[in-house]
């Protein structure tokens, strides 16, 4: 019994350090310089910064230790295999980080992947083969923002995973996913951006704003990008969210199909 009171005390003496660390981080940080503006950064520098990150191997390494970390892997396969069926297309498909689960889910009868960077598409084709998945899948040097080698409703899933914040006009991506997807078919989102819904989300919020331009010359990604009115203005009707990481990750299932609610109106359910 004295153990479990001295477990619990050493767990509230822990939040209340964490609690005043960041707080007295937050205080300090506002003392600091302006926060320098992402717009800052061209299209052009992101993309390369992206580019070099994938030639360097060093992507996929330390990716996958970040998402090892935050299970970050075990929510792709629970997406994939409760929202991911029939003909799927995957935009912003990066070095296949998806592929082993796409793989495994039998009810994916045709798997199209879609990425703007020749290194990346080196790397997921690398992952095909060892997979074993060479002559399984179709892949297309392409931008998300301008799918011109796709018809008008011809997937029944249209999924990105990470996308949205290294594309430069995401407005158009989510139209362009909408307009590929078939009626009554889902556009399915993992992504990351400004915190929502949490109690530390003024502290996130201040702490991705002071470190997106740094994060974008080396990544090539604005990990504060607005999600929720990224969606609410795309035309697309979402009818699940789930909230990750102190509400900067996001599990967002839509579909092309009038009367689902919009965007807004899901997250204040």
């Amino acid at each position: 019994r004295m153990g479990s009171f001295w477990n619990v005390k050493t767990i509230l003496g822990g939040i209340a350090v964490y609690g005043s660390a960041v707080t007295v981080g937050f205080w300090y940080a506002r003392r600091g310089k302006p926060i320098e503006s992402i717009e800052n950064i061209e299209e052009g520098v992101r993309r390369e910064a992206c580019n070099a990150v994938a030639r360097s191997g060093e992507y996929d390494l330390r990716v996958g230790q970040l998402e090892r970390w935050l299970g970050i892997g075990r929510i792709r396969q629970q997406m994939i295999h409760s929202f991911i069926e029939g003909d799927v297309l995957e935009v912003a498909a990066g070095s296949g980080r998806n592929l082993e689960f796409l793989a495994g889910n039998p009810s994916v009868k045709r798997l199209v992947m879609v990425d703007a960077s020749p290194d990346m598409l080196a790397r997921l084709n690398a992952e095909a083969s060892r997979l074993n998945l060479a002559g399984n899948i179709e892949v297309h040097l392409g931008d998300a923002e301008n799918l011109t080698d796709f018809a008008d409703d011809e997937f029944d899933v249209v999924l990105d995973t990470f996308g949205l914040c290294s594309m430069e006009n995401p407005e158009r991506a989510l139209t362009e996913m909408k307009r590929v997807c078939r009626k009554g078919g889902k556009v399915v989102l993992l992504e990351h951006g400004r915190s929502t819904r949490s109690l530390l989300s003024p502290v996130v919020n201040f702490v991705l704003d002071r470190n997106a331009v740094g994060h974008a010359r080396k990544w090539g990604c604005i990990w504060n990008r607005d999600i929720d009115n990224l969606l609410e203005s795309s035309g697309l009707h979402v009818v699940n969210v789930s909230l990750h990481h102190m509400g900067t990750t996001k599990k967002i299932v839509a579909k092309k199909l009038e009367g689902a609610l919009s965007a807004k109106r899901a997250h204040e359910l």
